[in-house]
């Protein structure tokens, strides 16, 4: 997996290579953690 920070709002994660499915991403931003559900058809 590739991650790229483009600035300081914003990151891109190229997510070509995981397999079609449901996944929860962590995503920790000044000690708040958040978990989102992302979706690859």
């Amino acid at each position: 997996m590739y991650c790229k920070f483009q600035n300081q709002n914003s990151i891109v994660i190229d997510v070509s290579t995981l397999s079609a499915g449901i996944y929860l991403v962590k995503i920790k931003n000044r000690g708040r953690l958040e978990m989102k559900k992302l979706v690859i058809q």
